[in-house]
């Protein structure tokens, strides 16, 4: 069987930085409790990999009072981060900085009169981490519910922005809509570009392949959109390790393709690869 891997692949430089950080401070505060405040990514085997290590997942900066807390590369809402700093929490900030970056335009935008259309997953961390402080202002619109005709109005100044794990393909056929219902549109293609290129090379894989595997957690956003866009071009799997697949579902597969989301470690894509070696 003929392996094909995808160009890009793998941890992006968000989920590299933030696993970084957290690393790093597991390494330097040895006699600390060290918090994740909600996972670090959203992947199960590199969170159970932390807790062998000792950290301690928190569902609130309030739960890591007595350590140090590590906000996920998700982000958490910005007020409420300088906020426990300002009370004596120890708090490192590992959020993404693209996730970052949309925080500042929606402040940027709203200080400019502007109402913000923020296309995503409305109960996805990093969309709640970046309306959160200005959730009044904006209107999360659910990318795959989005219905024109209930959004059938008149505005003077519209911002429309990313969740930066969308298909581009998609934010674009709903960013236009606006232009034709708004006076003055500001349109931000903050879609991260790790994920554009992930998704454009696992694309091209999958139309050259028998059999399609996209390797990520099931709660992982890139990674279902990553599956999405392969599935329309040829049969795809997600998988969150290679050790899930039916070998049945190998038979008569002459060439099968790898592609994997950006919070996938480089050691399940190794382990998919030394598996389909066998066939």
């Amino acid at each position: 069987m003929e392996i094909v891997i995808s160009d890009e692949i793998g941890f992006c430089s968000g989920v590299r930085l933030a696993l970084k950080k957290l690393d790093e401070l597991t390494e330097k505060e040895k006699n600390t409790k060290i918090y994740s405040i909600g996972e670090i990514i959203h992947n199960q085997d590199v969170i159970d990999h932390y807790k062998n290590k000792g950290v301690i997942i928190a569902k609130e900066i309030e739960d890591t009072k007595d350590g140090i807390g590590v906000v996920r590369a998700h982000g958490l809402p910005l007020s409420m981060v300088n906020k426990a700093k300002e009370e004596g929490y120890r708090i490192i900030d590992a959020t993404c900085p693209f996730v970052r970056k949309i925080s500042a335009i929606i402040e940027e935008e709203v200080k400019k009169g502007f109402k913000i259309f923020l296309v995503g997953e409305e109960n996805h961390p990093e969309v709640i981490a970046s309306s959160y402080d200005y959730k009044e202002n904006i209107t999360i619109i659910d990318y795959k519910s989005f219905n024109p005709e209930n959004f059938d109005f008149k505005l003077n100044k519209c911002a429309i922005i990313s969740q930066t794990t969308l298909e581009e393909e998609v934010f674009i056929e709903i960013a236009k809509f606006f232009l034709s219902h708004c006076y003055e549109t500001h349109i931000y293609n903050t879609i991260c570009p790790a994920t554009k290129k992930r998704q454009r090379s696992a694309v091209e894989v999958a139309k050259n392949v028998d059999l399609m595997i996209v390797l990520g957690g099931k709660n992982s956003s890139n990674t279902k959109r990553l599956y999405e866009k392969c599935s329309r071009e040829k049969k795809t799997l997600h998988l969150e390790r290679i050790t899930e697949i039916k070998p049945d579902i190998l038979k008569n597969v002459k060439k099968v393709g790898i592609t994997a989301g950006t919070s996938t470690p480089d050691w399940i894509i190794e382990e998919a690869i030394e598996f389909l070696k066998r066939y």
